[in-house]
């Protein structure tokens, strides 16, 4: 987002909003100004509060099953998504570490991405073509919630990390 002259947005027509100074009601976040036509149009409030959850997410687990991933008809390894969701659910770690099952994840050259969020890494793994590999992913969030961080993946699983934005 873009600050002109205090204010987060241009106006249609390329001018700037022209809030003057702002005050510290006009403030959000980062210390951005919301135009008064915002709050209206929006509904948005004078003082903005950061999102929060109850829940102590630790990571998030997507595995994709879009147009190529797990698609056995087309002679692509399949993914086992009911099981991963029994799984998820039996061993309790829908709280701490979310499974997410996607559309597509994007690099679609490479069958059976799972992509590993947290706060501070994304890590992409392809080519998981194993009941195997998916067993090994469950083990490892279910030690990272008993451990309440994520712990660090295998070298089994690093052996398909995978960096889609080369």
């Amino acid at each position: 987002m873009r600050e002109a002259t205090g204010a987060l947005f241009d106006r249609i027509d390329g001018s700037k909003w022209s809030t003057g100074a702002a005050s510290e009601s006009d403030r959000c976040g980062a210390g951005y100004t919301i135009p008064p036509l915002v709050w209206y149009i929006f509904g948005v409030s004078e003082t903005c509060h950061p999102v929060t959850t109850k829940r102590l997410v630790i990571g998030q687990v997507s595995v994709c099953i879009g147009c190529c991933c797990g698609q056995t008809d087309r002679g692509k390894p399949a993914v086992p998504v009911e099981w991963l969701k029994t799984e998820w659910r039996q061993l309790g770690l829908l709280k701490n570490i979310q499974l997410t099952i996607s559309g597509c994840l994007g690099p679609c050259d490479v069958p059976n991405v799972v992509l590993i969020s947290t706060a501070k890494e994304c890590v992409w793994l392809g080519n998981i073509d194993s009941f195997e590999y998916y067993r090994e992913i469950v083990e490892w969030a279910a030690e990272s919630k008993a451990a309440g961080r994520m712990l660090p993946l295998s070298q089994g699983l690093l052996r398909h990390r995978l960096d889609p934005f080369r």
